[in-house]
């Protein structure tokens, strides 16, 4: 099985080469690496050009002629990859030594699989452990290990590639949240629950979230953060986002059908659409006063609707909004 590492880089010149060393120490070494680099302005370019000259494999450079962003970058670097298995990888974290050899072993004992994702240490700028890794701080925040969705631990098949892309041209979300959302609708992920890199936490980490601090929260100090801020727009985003993935599972049926033997397209839809409509009743929810907030809480519990949030810890979060 033939590997390609695709990887975006901007103005990484700070920790790219750790990165790079990192991979050129796999104990399976990648069968090429293509870098797109979104118009850096420091040493990011000659830090690859250097590296190339004595990399154990081949490596493809590409310097964008414009700033495409962080979602648009990864979507060009997956797409130039020509591997049966593409890793996804960050600029600036370090990946532990059988890293490949572990998921593409993964890969080998369940071959539908099209979607493979591992495990994170936190670690500072200086790659000093936290103590914390990714999964359990989504577990922590949710309960949900489907939550799990960083980029920077997954690797996707080729065929998983050539469905997604290219990204919608509205309506699409960050590349990690896109390519697991499909991946959870379709069922076809598998979680490897082992540690197999550090993610670097740093001032210039390109998301600033809960998930991408090394600072200590508590879902109190979510609550307190969150509390007054008006979420409908976002539920409403994403259902609007889901909207679009219908129409994709109408356009590339014969593409999908291959993809997941567990569901057929009429399923796949009727997924979509529960998760539209529970979205669209939260944000409902958002913006109503506090007694018929709590009837269209107690609805969406009925209903089974709040398995797409947090459960009952959303609902709990709904009531005393």
């Amino acid at each position: 099985m033939k590997i390609s590492i695709a990887m975006a880089a901007f103005n990484g010149a700070k920790y790219l080469t750790e990165q790079l060393n990192s991979i050129a120490s796999q104990t399976r070494l990648p069968d090429e690496v293509v870098v797109c680099d979104d118009c850096s302005i420091d040493a990011t370019a000659e830090i690859l050009k250097v590296f190339a000259y004595t990399s154990p494999f081949p490596i493809t450079v590409i310097r964008n002629t414009e700033n495409l962003g962080y979602t648009r970058n990864f979507e060009k670097a997956i797409s130039l990859c020509t591997g049966d298995l593409i890793f996804l990888s960050d600029q600036d974290d370090v990946w532990y030594e059988d890293k490949i050899e572990k998921i593409l072993s993964t890969k080998n004992e369940n071959p539908h699989v099209n979607v493979l994702i591992c495990d994170a240490m936190y670690a500072d700028e200086d790659l000093i452990p936290d103590g914390d890794t990714v999964l359990q701080k989504v577990l922590k925040f949710s309960g949900r290990k489907n939550d799990h969705i960083a980029g920077a631990c997954t690797a996707i098949t080729k065929e998983f590639r050539d469905f997604l892309l290219p990204f919608p041209e509205s309506n699409c979300p960050a590349h990690d949240v896109y390519i697991h959302r499909w991946a959870n609708l379709l069922e076809n992920r598998i979680l490897i629950s082992e540690v197999l890199q550090k993610w670097r936490i740093h001032r210039e980490n390109n998301s600033v979230s809960e998930m991408n601090t090394l600072e200590k929260i508590s879902n109190i100090k979510l609550y307190k953060k969150y509390k007054d801020i008006d979420s409908s727009l976002a539920y409403r985003k994403k259902a609007s986002e889901l909207r679009q993935m219908n129409y994709i599972v109408t356009a590339k049926d014969d593409v999908l059908l291959r993809l997941t033997s567990k569901l057929n397209r009429h399923q796949i839809r009727c997924k979509i659409e529960k998760a539209v409509e529970a979205n669209i009743s939260r944000a409902q929810i958002c913006n109503s006063g506090r007694h018929k907030r709590i009837w269209l809480v107690i609805l969406m519990v009925a209903k089974g609707q709040y398995k797409y949030f947090q459960g009952l810890k959303s609902a709990a979060k709904d009531i005393l909004r």
